[in-house]
């Protein structure tokens, strides 16, 4: 079936290139001062290190949007924890998401139930992690479009893309 193997590659181009485009989220600069957030309700804790917003939360900067229902912000670390209903914007990359853990200096996330794509393919993954560059990818499906039974699609175990030195595997 030569067909089949067109689609096979055609899927592992476009998870390459979703991959490869993949932005760093993370700013060494960055500072407090560079993100706004707004929330309908807000706690402070630990003499204003930690932040605790709920109830529509948005996070965002020049470069990135964060929205979800809860986020807790450790401001000490830069680290962000955000649930229900998350979804991460940063240039033309969007991560819909459970659940997410992002660092703001580093550019660091792990991201569990996830929805992602590039051009006309749907990614579904239980999770996106980025390690100082290394993206990997667990349970991953691609579709052409929304998922339906009839449309081929691509499924890995497992998805290791290294930005630092351009290597893919499966």
């Amino acid at each position: 079936m030569p067909w089949l193997r067109k689609v096979v590659r055609f899927f592992l181009v476009l998870t390459f290139l979703f991959f490869y485009r993949l932005p760093v989220l993370g700013d060494p600069s960055n500072t407090l001062s560079n993100y706004s957030l707004e929330y309908d309700h807000i706690v402070y804790l630990d003499g204003n290190k930690t932040i605790e917003a709920s109830g529509n939360v948005c996070l965002y900067s020049d470069s990135l949007l964060l929205t979800a229902e809860n986020l807790n912000w450790n401001l000490s670390f830069n680290q962000i924890e955000a649930w229900g209903k998350v979804t991460l914007t940063s240039n033309d990359l969007r991560i819909l998401a459970d659940k997410l853990n992002f660092n703001t200096k580093s550019g660091d996330f792990n991201a569990s139930n996830v929805r992602s794509g590039i051009g006309p393919i749907v990614f579904d993954a239980s999770t996106l992690n980025n390690k100082n560059g290394k993206i990997s990818a667990s349970e991953l499906e691609g579709f052409l479009g929304e998922p339906h039974p009839l449309d081929p699609s691509f499924t890995t175990s497992q998805l290791i893309f290294d930005q630092n030195n351009t290597t893919f595997s499966i």
